[in-house]
């Protein structure tokens, strides 16, 4: 399943899903969630294949913690290295 955090600086938080994305079932409720953004925040989305690719969430989750974080296509591109 997809996984979405938000970087702070250092601080990673993870966005908790209960559902499916939607447009898969017809008639699901989605799951809101709302947080204050800062300019200097990141809003981070993964497919499953790329948290799969890391073994475990929790590897995944350690890796983006230390992940510097200067502009959005340099963060895409250091997640796709890896």
């Amino acid at each position: 399943m997809a996984c979405f955090f938000i970087k702070k600086g250092e601080e990673l938080n993870k966005i908790e899903s209960n559902s499916l994305p939607l447009g898969i079932l017809e008639e699901v409720k989605p799951k809101v969630t709302k947080t204050v953004l800062s300019t200097d925040d990141f809003v981070i989305m993964l497919s499953d294949g790329i948290v799969d690719a890391f073994g475990e969430e929790e590897n995944l989750a350690n890796y983006l913690k230390g992940l510097p974080a200067n502009n959005p296509q340099e963060l895409a591109d250091k997640i796709l290295n890896r």
